[in-house]
């Protein structure tokens, strides 16, 4: 089987979710992130803010 190619791309709002997701499954993370849906909208503010 041959191995998967990896793609990046930049991250879109709808990636959001997920990725609250993977910073709050860690130790540091599960203390100051809430995945909880819906999101913050703080989430998207600073998400826009950079993007």
């Amino acid at each position: 089987m041959p191995d998967p190619q990896l793609v990046f791309r930049r991250a879109r709002v709808g990636d959001l979710p997920g990725i609250v997701a993977l910073l709050a499954d860690d130790e540091l993370g599960a203390k100051r992130e809430n995945p909880a849906l819906p999101l913050d909208p703080r989430y998207t503010a600073a998400f826009a803010a950079i993007a």
